[in-house]
C-alpha cells in the first residue's frame, strides 16, 4: 500500500496464518480495537513501513507464532492496551524503528521467547505498565537505543535470560518500578550507555547472574531502593595462590626478621655491658 489504512474493530479481532505474512505500507497505519487482538501464526510475520503505525487495544492482546517476526518501520510506533498484552515465540523478533518507539499496558505485560530479540530504536523508547512486567527469553537480547529508555512499572518487574543480554543506550536510562525486581541471567549482561543511569525500586531488588557483568558508563548513577538488595553472581572465582611466586617473599621477610632480631640483640647485650660498667665505677 501506498497510502494510509485505517481500521476500527468494536468487536474482537482474531487472525490465524499458517504460512507467512508480510504488509509494506508507504504510508501510515492506525488500528483501533474495542474488544480484544489475537493473532496465530505458524509461518513467518513482515511488515514494513514508511510511516508511522499506531495500535489502540481496550481489550487484550495475545500473540503465538512459530516463525520469525520482522518489524521495519520508518516512523514512530505507539501502542496502547488497556488489558493484559501476551505474547509466545519460537522464533527470533527483529524490531527496526527510526522513531519512536511507545508502549503503555494497563494491564500485565509477559513475553516468552526461545529465539533472539533485536531492537534497533534512533528515537526515545518508553513503556508504561500499570501492571506487572515478566520476560523469559532462552536466547539473547540485544536493544540499541540512540535516545533515551523509560520503563514506568507499578507491579513487579522479572526478567529471565538464558542467553546473553546487551543493551546500548547513548541517552539516558531510567526505571521506576513500585513493585520487586528480580532478574535471573544465565549468560552474560552487558550495559554501555553515554548518558545518566537512574533506578528506583520501592520494592525489594534481586540480582542472580552465573556469567558476567560489564558496565560501561560516562554519565551519572542513582539507585534509590527502599526494600532488599540481593546479589548472587557464581562467575566470581577465588584466585589460586602460586607457591613459587610467594616464595621469594617468604625468603625476603624471614631475612628480614633474622637481622631486626640480631640488631635488637646486640643493643640489648650492649646496654647491659654499660649499665654494669657505670654500677663497679
Amino acid at each position: 500500500m501506498s497510502g494510509s489504512l485505517d481500521v476500527w474493530v468494536s468487536g474482537s479481532l482474531d487472525v490465524w496464518s499458517s504460512g507467512c505474512l508480510g504488509l509494506w505500507m508507504s504510508g501510515s497505519l492506525d488500528v483501533w480495537i474495542s474488544g480484544s487482538l489475537e493473532l496465530w501464526s505458524s509461518g513467518s510475520l513482515g511488515l514494513w513501513m514508511s510511516g508511522s503505525l499506531e495500535l489502540w487495544v481496550s481489550g487484550s492482546l495475545d500473540v503465538w507464532m512459530s516463525g520469525c517476526l520482522d518489524v521495519w518501520i520508518s516512523g514512530a510506533l505507539g501502542l496502547w492496551v488497556s488489558g493484559s498484552l501476551d505474547v509466545w515465540m519460537s522464533g527470533s523478533l527483529e524490531l527496526w524503528v527510526s522513531g519512536s518507539l511507545g508502549l503503555w499496558v494497563s494491564g500485565c505485560l509477559d513475553v516468552w521467547m526461545s529465539g533472539s530479540l533485536d531492537v534497533w530504536v534512533s528515537g526515545s523508547l518508553d513503556v508504561w505498565s500499570s501492571g506487572c512486567l515478566g520476560l523469559w527469553m532462552s536466547g539473547s537480547l540485544d536493544v540499541w537505543i540512540s535516545g533515551c529508555l523509560d520503563l514506568w512499572i507499578s507491579g513487579a518487574l522479572g526478567l529471565w535470560v538464558s542467553g546473553c543480554l546487551e543493551l546500548w543506550i547513548s541517552g539516558s536510562l531510567e526505571l521506576w518500578v513500585s513493585g520487586s525486581l528480580d532478574v535471573w541471567m544465565s549468560g552474560c549482561l552487558e550495559l554501555w550507555s553515554s548518558g545518566c543511569l537512574g533506578v528506583w525500586v520501592s520494592g525489594s531488588l534481586g540480582l542472580w547472574m552465573s556469567g558476567s557483568l560489564d558496565v560501561w558508563m560516562s554519565g551519572c548513577l542513582e539507585v534509590c531502593m527502599s526494600g532488599a538488595l540481593e546479589l548472587w553472581s557464581s562467575g566470581a572465582e577465588e584466585c589460586e595462590v602460586d607457591e613459587d611466586d610467594m616464595l621469594i617473599p617468604i625468603v625476603v621477610g624471614a631475612a628480614l626478621a633474622a637481622l631486626v632480631l640480631i640488631v635488637l640483640v646486640a643493643y640489648l647485650v650492649g646496654r647491659r655491658r654499660t649499665h654494669a660498667g657505670y654500677q663497679t665505677i
